[in-house]
C-alpha cells in the first residue's frame, strides 16, 4: 500500500497532483497528476532512486511546472506535463 504525508496540489487547470512512496522492492516516491472528473491518472513520474518527497504539498509552477523535491538527497525536479497523441 502507498503512503503520502503531503497535501495535493491543484493546478489552474483543476490538474490534482499527489505525490506518494510506493512499497516494492524499496520505497519508490512517485508523482501523479490526476484528471478531477474522473479520478484517473494522467500521468506518473517515480523519482528515480528517490525514498520519499517528503511532507510538503508540491509547488506548481505559474506554467504547470511541478516541482518535487526528494527529501534524502535534496534534489529538485521540475516535472512539464506533456500531452501525447
Amino acid at each position: 500500500m502507498a503512503s503520502s504525508f503531503a497535501a495535493p496540489s491543484i493546478g489552474g487547470d483543476g490538474t490534482v497532483y499527489l505525490t506518494a512512496d510506493i512499497p516494492g522492492k524499496g520505497p519508490e516516491a512517485t508523482a501523479f497528476a490526476v484528471e478531477p472528473a474522473t479520478g484517473i491518472a494522467r500521468w506518473t513520474f517515480a523519482v528515480p532512486g528517490a525514498q520519499s518527497l517528503g511532507s510538503s504539498s508540491p509547488p506548481i509552477g505559474a506554467d504547470g511546472t511541478l516541482y518535487l523535491r526528494e527529501r534524502d538527497r535534496g534534489i529538485v525536479y521540475a516535472v512539464r506535463q506533456t500531452i501525447r497523441e
